[in-house]
């Protein structure tokens, strides 16, 4: 039964209310974000997790300076050093505003590091880990640029663009939950998205363009073992079985979310059977104030 940790919603960059540390040359908020990141990484090695699932927004926007790229590398490479599987989801802000570009996580993708995956578009991806195989089935954002490329999206209203977007992703799922029915190996829907009902954090502060929502029968589905989610900071289980589950951010963007608890969720995933443990958690006042 693999054991995965679930985290999401790193968004390094954010820097409010921090100061220049004179000794490392960074600012204070960046080591904030580090040290979530390590307490992550930590808990993952002592714990010889089988997976580290990232459910999108690695970077706070989607030009990250060489400094973030490189912090977020040390700590991926960490993980692969202890042969522990990492898979990265693509989130909105990870994404370029221009079919043709590159998103903030390519770089890693193009190294081709064995058990490092990166998943851009969706995909189903087998990986094997030390306790079996999983099967992950991934949804990262999906952006209005794609449909501006069609000629026949042209014309069309905001409203319009959104709900067909809104319908491709559904059918997206639902093509995933039909294959996940198939699967031997335990099931994992991981997706950046909004889920209807689920509350919101702070992030309505920083969404860049106009937000989609799917209904939540749809992710819920009982083809998936586990149902990985990203893009909303607050932590939240939205369906017990097949757990639908918010990770939450890892550390406080602002004063909006400081009552929050942050951290992680460790999930022990088997076939036809599900159970979610919420670890981790720092639960600590925001840094850098």
């Amino acid at each position: 039964m693999p054991r995965v940790l679930h985290f999401s919603d790193l968004h390094l960059g954010v820097e409010n209310y921090g100061r220049l540390d004179v000794n490392t040359g960074l600012s204070t908020r960046l080591m904030d974000f580090l040290r979530a990141l390590d307490t992550v990484v930590e808990y993952a090695l002592a714990e010889q997790v089988d997976l580290v699932l990232f459910t999108g927004d690695a970077f706070k926007n989607r030009d990250p300076t060489p400094t973030h790229q490189r912090e977020f590398a040390r700590r991926l490479r960490r993980l692969r050093e202890a042969d522990i599987p990492v898979f990265l989801l693509v989130g909105n802000h990870d994404m370029p505003n221009a079919a043709n570009r590159a998103h903030s996580m390519e770089i890693y993708a193009t190294l081709g590091l064995n058990g490092l995956y990166v998943a851009h578009k969706p995909a189903a991806v087998n990986v094997p880990t030390r306790s079996g195989p999983l099967s992950i089935f991934a949804v990262p954002w999906v952006t209005r640029s794609r449909l501006l490329a069609r000629e026949e999206a042209r014309g069309r209203s905001n409203q319009e663009l959104v709900q067909e977007l809104q319908e491709a992703v559904v059918r997206v799922i639902q093509e995933f939950a039909h294959r996940a029915r198939q699967s031997q190996a335990p099931t994992v829907l991981a997706a950046h998205l909004t889920v209807e009902g689920a509350a919101p954090g702070a992030e309505r502060h920083v969404l860049l363009g106009h937000d989609i929502v799917v209904p939540k029968e749809v992710v819920a589905d009982p083809a998936f073992d586990y149902v990985a989610l990203g893009h909303i900071h607050r932590h939240q289980c939205l369906h017990e079985q097949p757990p639908v589950v918010y990770a939450g951010s890892v550390e406080r963007i602002d004063f909006g979310e400081a009552q929050e608890p942050k951290g992680f969720v460790v999930a022990d995933v088997r076939r036809g059977g599900h159970y979610v443990d919420v670890c981790g958690s720092q639960d600590a006042p925001p840094g850098g104030r």
